[in-house]
């Protein structure tokens, strides 16, 4: 495989890298120093689903463990983002809803993602921006299916140590 393209993983770790930053400055900027840039899926999905919405919707929705999930929740209800509300018919269940803080928010994330967006795609063509939002889709399904097969079939190991061989 040729230099060019066994770098793929290193790009899109930078790029995230270097997107996060981009936008710890916007926060930053904003006002909202205390929102970490890991935070922003689950301020998407608090933003644009109906509350309460369960701990449950939030993990099939980032696929991260309820613990992660917990946590951050924690996080954003101790600075105010977020408030826990009770389940209508489900007293068991505690769902969680925005609070004005988490609204003002997002009356300025368009525009910081925008910036984001902008940046990103700047001297790219319309039909570049579609490609390369395709075949990085088509990345992530393949490592999807692979991750899958290999839990359902783990590789099989032989039973030599690294110094045995």
């Amino acid at each position: 495989m040729n230099k060019e393209i066994r770098g793929i993983v290193r790009k899109v770790s930078l790029i995230r890298h270097q997107a996060n930053e981009f936008m710890r400055t916007e926060l930053d900027s904003a006002g909202f120093s205390d929102v970490e840039t890991a935070h922003g899926t689950i301020f998407e999905i608090l933003l644009t689903s109906p509350p309460p919405i369960t701990m449950k919707t939030f993990v099939e929705k980032t696929g991260r463990a309820k613990s992660t999930i917990t946590g951050v929740i924690d996080t954003l209800e101790a600075r105010d983002y977020v408030e826990r509300q009770s389940i209508p018919g489900d007293r068991r269940q505690v769902g969680v809803a925005a609070t004005e803080k988490s609204r003002i928010l997002e009356s300025r994330f368009g525009s910081m993602s925008d910036r984001l967006l902008d940046t990103i795609y700047q001297d790219f063509s319309n039909e570049e921006r579609v490609e390369l939002c395709t075949l990085l889709s088509k990345a992530l399904e393949n490592l999807k299916r692979a991750n899958t097969e290999r839990t359902s079939n783990p590789p099989v190991r032989d039973n030599l140590s690294p110094s045995d061989s």
